[in-house]
């Protein structure tokens, strides 16, 4: 289910954004006319969080490449840069980067040393970076860019591993940021309606 589930995202992912224009089209064929500028407004706003999301996890990618990086080649792993930077940009699929780094690594660093004590130390790297990803790098970057506070994102990515697995965890943070302009739109209009201002 892993395996298929990484193989089936991105290629939906890929049609879904060759066919975004036709889509946002049909789409808003069925808003009516009076409403439709507010929706283009919306979706609008919608777009820009979502491409700070993009921008947001390729930043946290690079940097996850870079501390890759620094320790494998500590730990004197062959290609160590060539690993940290597909390990770095892959992480944009959740736990794809740990499988594509972790193994080459391990492998190429074992076949070289023969010292199960540096590839504990692989083993070690990989783990340090996680956490550091999981638990400050993603949510300071990624909230910073799409307006999210830490905890939000960290509860978000949880709740969705929770319900939905893989999926749930890739689409949590932007699903999170979509209802956060909702809220934040209901929430001005709320406060310009009679009910709150009389």
């Amino acid at each position: 289910l892993f395996l298929a589930s990484i193989v089936i995202v991105p290629v939906a992912m890929f049609y879904l954004l060759r066919d975004y224009d036709s889509i946002n089209e049909t789409l808003l064929n069925f808003i009516p006319l009076r409403h439709r500028q507010r929706v283009l407004e919306l979706m609008g706003e919608m777009n820009q969080v979502l491409s700070g999301f993009v921008r947001g996890q390729l930043m946290v990618g690079l940097i996850m490449a870079v501390l890759y990086g620094i320790g494998l080649f500590a730990c004197g792993t062959p290609m160590s840069l060539f690993i940290a930077l597909v390990a770095g940009l892959a992480n944009l699929v959740p736990y794809l980067g740990l499988v594509l780094g972790f193994f080459p690594a391990a492998i190429l660093t074992f076949m070289q040393t023969q010292d199960w004590v540096i590839l504990l130390s692989v083993a070690g790297v990989f783990a340090v970076v996680q956490i550091l990803e999981g638990m400050i790098i993603t949510p300071r970057i990624v909230g910073e860019k799409i307006g999210l506070h830490p905890v939000a994102i960290m509860l978000a990515v949880l709740l969705g591993a929770e319900f939905f697995g893989l999926v749930g965890v890739i689409i949590a943070v932007p699903s999170m940021a979509t209802l956060n302009v909702l809220f934040n739109h209901g929430l001005k209009q709320y406060k310009l309606s009679s009910f709150y201002t009389s």
